[in-house]
């Protein structure tokens, strides 16, 4: 297939028609529950520089060492794909 085919198929006639949005529909009741209204909290940012971040990284990874099963859990999340930079 063309791509002019591709094009005239995407803008057929039949596709120019314009249907109906979905309407979302009600939640359970269970899940029906509201937030706290939280726009009049102030946000309030500590700047941490990456000197200090990568040394709290270093305390806390014998943390997570320590824990049962790290090391095979982190192998089994590892990503396998090649990083390539362009």
């Amino acid at each position: 297939m063309e791509l002019l085919d591709f094009i005239e198929a995407y803008y057929s006639p039949a596709k120019r028609t314009v249907s109906e949005p979905k309407r979302p529909s009600a939640l359970p009741p269970h899940l029906d529950f509201e937030l706290p209204d939280w726009s009049g909290q102030v946000q309030r940012r500590t700047p941490v520089s990456a000197e200090a971040l990568i040394q709290r990284s270093e305390e806390l990874l014998p943390h997570h060492n320590r824990q049962p099963g790290s090391a095979e859990k982190r192998l089994r999340n590892k990503c396998s794909v090649e990083f390539v930079m362009e």
